[in-house]
C-alpha cells in the first residue's frame, strides 16, 4: 500500500533521469506526484470516466502544495463519483487548477532581483557580470513565470539559443549563474530542486584551458585592422593589446580612472577581479590611443556608443574585425582567437622580452605563485618603475611588429 505523502518525503524524492515517475499519495487514492527526468514536479489525478482511464494535471509543485493538491483532487474525484468528468468542464477545470496562484514574489523577475541583492550584500565581485548575463538572456524568457515552473528543458533551450548565436563561453557562464540562482531559490523554499544542475556544460574543461597566443604576424594584423575599425571598439582592442588588462576592465573603463598627464590608469577595487585597486602605468602608445578617442559629452565611459553605458555588441564588432583581418591577410583567416588571448599574448611577449615574471604579474594584477601565501603578504613591493618600463617595452615591440610588411601566416 502506498504511503501517505508529506513535505519531507516529497523533498527527498529524486528524479529518474531516464523516465518520468508517478508517486501515489496513500492518503488519497487517485492523487499522484509526477516527477519529470528534469526534476520538475506536478500534481495529477487519475480516474475513469465513461469506462476509460483519464489523467488530469492540476498544477506544478511547489506552487500547489500538498494540502491544496489533496483538496483539488478530492473535488475532482467527487465530480467523478457523481458521473461527471472534471476535465470536461472548462469552469470546473480552471477552478481546480487555479486553487492557488503563485504570488508575484515567486515570479522569476522578483526572485532574480532578490538573488542579485543577496550577492551584492555578500560582497560578491561577480554580481555585475551575473546581472548582465541573466538580465540579457534569462529575464526576457522567464520574467513573469513562477520560478517553480521553470524546468531543465527551459534552461537547456536558453543555453542552446546562446550557443546558436556563436557564444558558447557566454552560454557556459549563463548556465553557471542560473545554477547559482536556482540553488538560491531552493534555499528560499521557492522550488524543490535546481533545474540547471543536470544540464550539460556547452564547453568542456579542455576548451576552457586555452593556451592560444598570437604570433607577431597575427598581432600585427589585429593591431592594423583595429586601427582601421576605429573607436570605440578598435581603440578598445588596441588598449587591450598594449596594457594586457582584462576585457571588462578595458571595455567598461571610465574617463575618471585615467590621469593622462601622469600616464596612469587606476582600476577601482569594485571593477578589479581580485577586489584590489590596480594602478596601470601607461605607455606612450596607450596614452596616444586614449587621447585620440572622441569624448561623448556628459558620458563617463571611454568606450561607448550611447553615452549611458559601455559599448555593447562586442561579438558583432569582433566578427567585423575578423573579416578585416582575413581581407588584410590575403583572404586567409587566422586561427580562431578570443579577446582574452591578447592578455595571454602580453604575458608571453613580456617573457620573450626577458621581463621578470613577478613584474609581469603585477602589471596585469594577477596573483599566482609569485605572490601567493606568506610570500604575497610580505612582498608588498609594487614594482612601479619596473612595470612602467615593461609596459613601454611591450608597446615598442607592438609598434615594431605592426610596422613590418604583412606576410602570410604560413611564412
Amino acid at each position: 500500500m502506498a504511503r501517505a505523502l508529506n513535505q519531507k518525503i516529497i523533498e527527498n524524492l529524486k528524479p529518474n533521469p531516464a523516465k518520468r515517475v508517478e508517486i501515489p499519495d496513500g492518503a488519497l487514492v487517485g492523487l499522484y506526484l509526477v516527477i519529470q527526468p528534469s526534476g520538475a514536479r506536478s500534481w495529477a489525478v487519475r480516474y475513469r470516466a465513461d469506462g476509460k482511464p483519464r489523467k488530469l494535471t492540476l498544477a506544478p509543485f511547489p506552487r500547489m502544495g500538498l494540502a491544496d493538491a489533496r483538496k483539488a483532487a478530492g473535488e475532482a474525484l467527487r465530480i467523478v463519483s457523481e458521473g461527471g468528468d472534471p476535465a470536461g468542464d472548462r469552469i470546473t477545470l480552471a477552478k481546480l487548477k487555479g486553487m492557488e496562484r503563485a504570488p508575484d514574489s515567486h515570479r522569476f523577475g522578483q526572485v532574480l532581483e532578490r538573488f542579485l541583492t543577496a550577492q551584492e550584500r555578500r560582497g560578491r565581485r561577480s554580481t555585475g557580470e551575473m546581472r548582465r548575463i541573466l538580465e540579457r538572456d534569462a529575464l526576457p524568457r522567464w520574467r513573469n513565470k513562477p520560478v517553480a515552473e521553470i524546468t531543465g528543458a527551459d534552461v537547456v533551450e536558453a543555453i542552446e539559443a546562446i550557443v546558436a548565436r556563436g557564444s558558447p563561453v557566454a552560454a557556459s557562464r549563463f548556465r553557471a549563474w542560473c545554477s547559482k540562482l536556482f540553488a538560491f531559490a531552493v534555499a528560499m523554499h521557492l522550488r524543490p530542486d535546481n533545474p540547471a544542475k543536470g544540464t550539460e556544460n556547452p564547453i568542456s574543461v579542455r576548451d576552457i584551458q586555452r593556451d592560444r597566443r598570437l604570433t607577431d604576424h597575427e598581432l600585427s594584423l589585429v593591431w592594423r585592422c583595429a586601427e582601421q575599425l576605429g573607436p570605440p571598439f578598435g581603440s578598445a582592442v588596441q588598449l587591450l593589446v598594449v596594457t594586457g588588462q582584462r576585457r571588462s576592465e578595458v571595455f567598461e573603463a571610465t574617463w575618471g580612472e585615467f590621469t593622462l598627464d601622469t600616464a596612469t590608469w587606476t582600476i577601482r577595487s569594485t571593477r578589479s577581479k581580485n577586489g584590489a585597486e590596480h594602478i596601470v602605468p601607461l605607455s606612450d602608445m596607450a596614452v596616444d590611443i586614449l587621447r585620440r578617442i572622441p569624448r561623448m559629452a556628459g558620458s563617463p565611459f571611454v568606450f561607448t556608443t550611447t553615452g549611458s553605458s559601455p559599448v555593447s555588441g562586442i561579438s558583432k564588432a569582433k566578427a567585423k574585425l575578423d573579416q578585416l583581418i582575413t581581407a588584410a591577410n590575403g583572404g586567409k583567416a587566422i586561427p580562431p582567437w578570443r579577446m582574452h588571448d591578447l592578455r595571454r599574448t602580453f604575458v608571453s611577449g613580456c617573457a620573450r622580452l626577458r621581463i621578470p615574471s613577478e613584474v609581469t604579474e603585477r602589471a596585469i594584477n594577477h596573483v599566482s605563485e609569485s605572490f601567493g601565501g606568506v610570500r604575497g603578504v610580505y612582498n608588498v613591493h609594487a614594482y612601479e618603475e619596473e612595470r612602467r618600463s615593461a609596459m613601454q617595452a611591450w608597446a615598442n615591440h607592438v609598434i615594431s611588429v605592426a610596422s613590418t610588411s604583412p606576410k602570410s601566416v604560413d611564412q
